[in-house]
């Protein structure tokens, strides 16, 4: 990873498993490992339950993480429901100063 440069995208999915077969025969070199998150997150309004399940795909320099919700009592991914179509997913993009 070089600094300065854009290191990850990160996309929420339906179904993680599917999220994965995508990245078959692009350049994925090793299973990734699910990992799943269940926590309490304080809001304003009081503690609040994000439940979903991770993994992060490495493609030469560039870091894919996939998150799949399955509690969002917080809301933030709200307007992410849909099924894996990565043409239509806008990613959310990190870089690195």
């Amino acid at each position: 990873m070089l600094e300065g440069r854009h290191y990850q995208n990160a996309y929420v999915c339906d179904n993680l498993e599917a999220g994965i077969d995508l990245f078959r025969g692009r350049g994925l070199t090793r299973e990734p490992m699910i990992i799943p998150v269940d926590q309490q997150v304080l809001t304003p309004q009081g503690l609040k339950r994000q439940k979903g399940r991770i993994c992060f795909i490495w493609i030469g320099e560039l870091q894919i993480e996939l998150i799949e919700n399955e509690i969002d009592e917080v809301g933030i991914y709200a307007n992410c429901l849909f099924e894996w179509r990565p043409a239509a997913l806008p990613p959310h993009l990190l870089r690195r100063r």
